[in-house]
């Protein structure tokens, strides 16, 4: 438990003091500055805070509604917007750095040995994909279906298609800055709450903003489920009433405002659980603002549960019945301070919405599992695709390559050509290589220990657990599908890493 930081009378502090809450640290006093630059400064960063908030909500809102930021339009608005939201970032530590004060904050200390290696890490793969693509092996067109070949540096990462490397890059340093502006955003305490303790022995004090942003992301999870079950209910083939898409033109197919249905049981599968754990966070909270609405959440999560299920995906469905099963493992494994009522009735919940996504479309749902091959076609994808690991072990083929390269992979002319490996992990394995591949998962492994070992928002261990199974289904999936390859998907992967690591276990749930 982290020591309370003691309330502050705004009274009796400067005008620095009352923004940030706490004094400038020694050999660095405000009255040394002038005062229309130290004003000027904090007027800044309040105006970069507010619209950081503002900006995040957006693109929350926007990524799967925008077709699942699949077209290269919505990319390029999800693309500018993290980069706004760097910038917004950077003026923020301008400002903290000429007015020589830090606004409090959830953690301590304020830069760790992990804070530090997970900069490290980005900073490493970003490198990696630079390298690859300034030191590029070929340029694709796709228009001829023609290699143009140059002779790279052969001990340095390389590409075989420059211009995929490059988008690869500018998307992954958007990424980026997402992760680090949210987890900022999330870390910085809310002028209301300067003074208060991260937790107290009876109620868990949840930070303003990391609510709103889970309202948010409860509301719009669940307003995306009810969309696509009305448009499926229709019949429509449109994508939400407005376009057809040029694949999967069927409804069975598509799922609300994503072509392809795996695409929209993915996305639930990270969300709802999580929004679960936010529910059950809630019920500890005390007199928190929101906490009497809390149950307003739960048929949020029903119907989004009933999402991977209801696509009919069979990897939706075969993932999500066991995410249930697990959340409500984990429900009864430490939830067991409180009331078993309670317990049970969560338990009844997500049983429920198993058994009605099931039922839902079950009539078209079984006949998918009697089709064959159950693959659908992927273990010779994974066959070609594997052949191109052992021929580029250790750099790969340089990242966003695989659909440029399976290209030559293909046992005939005549063979499909798969734009995705149906498996992130083979996929990375291809496009990055061995030396890529452990910068990748060095990085994610700091992100999973990170809320173990720092001191952080405490949390009760059943929300702590609900966001690592949210990670979990992400993952798994990717070993049969390529939820890691879409943008909307994506960034909802960073925004749970940026969230996780912003908390920490506590003892008691």
């Amino acid at each position: 438990m982290q020591d309370a930081v003691q309330p502050h009378d705004s009274r009796n502090l400067g005008p620095t003091e009352r923004c940030w809450g706490r004094a400038a640290p020694a050999g660095a006093s405000t009255a040394e500055l002038p005062a229309p630059l130290s004003g000027a400064a904090l007027l800044v960063h309040r105006i970069c805070d507010q619209a950081t908030e503002f900006l995040i909500y957006a693109m929350v809102v926007f990524s799967p509604w925008a077709f699942g930021a699949t077209q290269d339009w919505a990319i390029g608005v999800m693309n500018t917007g993290g980069y706004i939201l760097g910038m917004l970032l950077l003026f923020k530590i301008l400002s903290r750095r000429i007015t020589g004060c830090r606004p409090e904050r959830w953690e301590r200390p304020q830069w760790s040995f992990f804070t530090s290696a997970m900069l490290v890490c980005m900073m490493a793969v970003l490198g990696y994909c630079a390298v690859s693509g300034l030191n590029w092996r070929a340029a694709f067109t796709e228009e001829t279906l023609q290699f143009q070949y140059r002779d790279p540096i052969t001990w340095l990462p390389h590409s075989y298609n420059r211009a995929a490397t490059w988008s690869i890059f500018w998307g992954y340093l958007a990424l980026a800055c997402d992760f680090w502006a949210i987890r900022d955003w999330l870390l910085t305490k809310a002028p209301e709450e300067l003074g208060q303790d991260v937790a107290s022995r009876s109620a868990v004090a949840i930070p303003r903003r990391l609510q709103r942003l889970l309202w948010v992301l409860g509301i719009n999870g669940a307003l995306l489920a009810l969309e696509g079950f009305s448009q499926r209910a229709l019949g429509s083939s449109k994508l939400l009433w407005i376009i057809e898409p040029r694949i999967n033109k069927s409804p069975e197919a598509q799922f609300g405002p994503y072509a392809y249905r795996s695409n929209a049981a993915q996305y639930m599968l990270l969300l709802w659980p999580l929004i679960l754990g936010f529910w059950w966070m809630l019920g500890g909270a005390g007199p928190a603002r929101w906490a009497r609405f809390r149950h307003y959440l739960l048929p949020c999560v029903l119907v989004m549960a009933m999402v991977p299920l209801a696509s009919l995906s069979r990897g939706g469905a075969m993932i999500g019945s066991a995410s249930i099963l697990v959340a409500i493992f984990v429900v009864l494994r430490f939830g067991a301070q409180k009331q078993g009522a309670l317990i049970w009735g969560v338990s009844a919940l997500l049983a429920a919405g198993l058994l009605m996504g099931a039922f839902v479309e079950w009539e078209l749902l079984s006949p998918r599992f009697e089709k064959l091959p159950l693959d659908s076609g992927r273990r010779e994808i994974w066959q070609n695709t594997w052949k191109i690991a052992k021929d580029f072990p250790l750099y790969g083929t340089g990242p966003g390559t695989f659909d440029a390269v399976y290209f030559l992979y293909r046992p005939a002319q005549k063979d499909s050509w798969a734009a995705q490996a149906h498996n992130d992990w083979l996929e990375f394995l291809v496009t990055f290589g061995i030396g890529g591949c452990a910068l990748l998962y060095f990085g994610l492994g700091l992100v999973l220990v990170s809320p173990l070992v720092e001191k952080r928002v405490t949390v009760p261990r059943v929300f702590f657990w609900l966001v690592y199974l949210g990670l979990a289904n992400c993952l798994l999936f990717a070993a049969v599908d390529f939820p890691l390859q879409i943008y909307s998907l994506m960034f909802l992967f960073v925004l749970l890493c940026a969230v996780l690591t912003c908390v920490s276990r506590r003892r008691h749930a």
